[in-house]
């Protein structure tokens, strides 16, 4: 536990107890992570420190893994790196599937986009026209056009 007094104020007797972490993605006490006690390693193409990981369906740690852009750099610089080449066809691999998820995003954001702005119109509409839609009454399931009461699909119980 922290020997802060802020911090005891603060939190009380609550933050001796163990609690998932949300950057290391195990339990320790409050305050008392480890990739806090690890110092912070900075990222070579951006510069921040990025702590612990990012779960899948959530942004990049790095801004640059969420531009598409600056993806196919990278890809590009790995033509002249001087590591083992197993090394730079895994790295390759990782970065033309994350191109390949940035894209998914793009597509179905568009397509969810579109979805949006389309008016929803009624089934009537759609197949007849304007006009034959405000002719025709929207007529509740088992009444059919010309009869004049419900039809059972199953005979009622006690006949």
């Amino acid at each position: 536990m922290s020997d802060d007094p802020d911090f005891i104020r603060t939190f009380g007797n609550t933050a001796t107890l163990n609690r998932m972490c949300l950057a290391c993605d195990s339990m320790h006490v409050v305050g008392q992570c480890p990739l806090k006690r690890s110092g912070a390693e900075h990222c070579g193409l951006c510069g921040l420190a990025h702590y612990g990981y990012v779960a899948s369906g959530v942004k990049a740690a790095c801004p640059h893994f969420s531009s598409e852009t600056q993806v196919r750099l990278m890809i590009d610089s790995l033509k002249m790196s001087t590591e083992p080449r197993e090394i730079v066809d895994e790295a390759r691999k990782y970065l033309r599937g994350v191109i390949g998820n940035l894209v998914k995003k793009k597509r179905d954001a568009e397509l969810q986009e579109a979805a949006r702005s389309r008016p929803i119109l009624p089934p009537n509409y759609l197949q007849g026209g304007l006009q034959a839609a405000q002719s025709r009454p929207i007529l509740p399931p088992g009444l059919s056009r010309g009869s004049a009461q419900t039809q059972w699909r199953v005979a009622p119980q006690g006949r």
